[in-house]
Formats: C-alpha cells, structure tokens, sequence
C-alpha cells in the first residue's frame, strides 16, 4: 500500500489506542467513502487513494466528494506547476529575451502557443511574489486555479504592496466559495474600494484608449467592436435592445419580426 502523510493521519486523532487509523490507500478496515470523507489540506497523498476508487461504486453523495477531491488535487497541482514555472523562468521577467526563449521552450513541452505560455509564466510569478496568500490556498485546494487567474489579471495593474496584501486578505473568503465569474465581479469591486485613487487615474488613461474595431466572420457575418467607458456602453446597448423590442413589437413578436 501508499504510506499516508502525517498530516492527514492526525485527522484520524480521536480513535482509541486499539483503533489505528488507515495506514494505505487500501486499507479494508476502512470504506473508501470514510476515507474520502475525512477533511484537511489535500497531499499528494489524495491522488493515491483517488487512483485506487472506483466511483461508480460510491453512493451519490461520495460520488461528489469524490469529485470534490478531484478537484483539491487539480489545485494542488496547479501549484506545483507554478513554483516548476518560476523555478523555470527566474521570479524576475525584466530580461525579454531570456523570457521569451523561456517561454517557446514552454510552450513546446505543453503544445500550445507562445502567448499562452507568457501568460501561464506571468500568472505563476505574480502568485509567488505578490499573492502568496492565495499561492498557499491553491496547493491547500481551497481555491482553483482560474480563481488565481482571476485575481492576477484584474489586479495588474495594482503595484502598491499594502493594497495587495489588504485585496488578498479580503477576498480569499470569497474565492473559496464563490464562482470564478463571481469573484471577478467581487475583485473589481475590492481594488475600486482599496486603491480608489488610482482607479480614477486608470479610467483616465483608458478612456484615451477608446476604439472602434471590425471583423469578419464565417457565413457573411461580421462583428462590429466598440471600446469606450462603460456609461457609453451600457447607453449604447440599452437603446438597441430597445429598438430591438419596439421592432418586435410592431411586427407581432419576436418570431414574426425574425420571419
């Protein structure tokens, strides 16, 4: 059997003297539903005992620990790729060259492209030097890894440490139990609150950056882009959606307004 980690053994600190807790993943002593279970920071340990389960077997509730698990271990690794990634890279990215050499090494072992590859390396260093907070909740399987993502893309472009530590500190709460489309909503509204005066700087910046931008697309289509400051756009939209209904509405609903 796999030796199980001490860690996951003092989860098991209430049986009696005569009672050992499971020493392998195959301990018969215990059903794989106790085993799944029990509670605690995910090990490497957990990939062993998910390898040696059949689901199917497991009732519906240990179907979804099961799954849960999965998941956990799926954190973990995210980790462990992350520390490989910066050990790869260096925790510094301030010589270009040596980045992007890094980079389309990267992405010839993954397959992918190098941009991908930038991006995975950037997300992993910005996890070690500036959210170790959330670095640690990922390898504990707290939080996944599109959770980090999340929080490295909109906090960019933060560069005061005290208002990192301050986002992390109030938002890791709410990554462990919301969606990753939720926290995002929860992340922008933190940094507007936590570094609200260069938040004005930003849009002031940004909104410089407006654009207009179009693309074809297959079957004769094409998709008209437009960036600007979100009053514009939510005008903007608010009155084709209107003039969309009152279409409908003149010609019958919408089925007679598609015919």
């Amino acid at each position: 059997g796999c030796d199980v980690d001490q860690e996951w053994l003092e989860e098991w600190s209430h049986l009696s003297a005569d009672e050992a807790g499971p020493q392998h993943v195959d301990d018969a002593r215990f059903s794989a539903e106790e085993l799944l279970a029990v509670r605690g920071p995910v090990s490497e340990w957990d990939l062993a005992l998910l390898m040696s389960i059949d689901p199917s077997m497991l009732s519906a509730q240990g179907r979804l620990e099961f799954v849960r698990r999965v998941e956990a271990v799926e954190s973990l690794v995210a980790a462990c790729k992350a520390r490989g990634l910066v050990a790869l890279a260096g925790a510094d990215g301030s010589d270009s060259t040596r980045d992007r050499q890094v980079a389309m090494e990267f992405a010839l072992v993954r397959r992918v492209g190098e941009g991908v590859a930038q991006s995975s390396i950037a997300n992993a260093r910005a996890l070690h030097g500036e959210c170790p907070q959330f670095l640690a909740a990922l390898s504990a399987g707290e939080v996944s890894e599109w959770h980090c993502r999340v929080l490295v893309t909109e906090t960019a472009h933060v560069t005061d440490r005290d208002v990192l530590a301050a986002l992390q500190a109030r938002l890791l709460p709410k990554a462990r139990r919301k969606t990753a489309s939720e926290f995002r909503r929860e992340v922008r509204r933190a940094v507007a609150d936590l570094d609200a005066a260069r938040a004005a700087e930003r849009h002031v910046v940004a909104r410089a950056d407006r654009s207009v931008s179009c693309t074809p697309l297959p079957d004769g289509m094409g998709q008209l882009g437009i960036v600007s400051d979100w009053p514009t756009i939510s005008a903007m939209h608010e009155q084709v959606r209107a003039d969309g209904r009152a279409l409908q509405l003149a010609c019958g609903g919408a089925a007679a307004a598609r015919g």
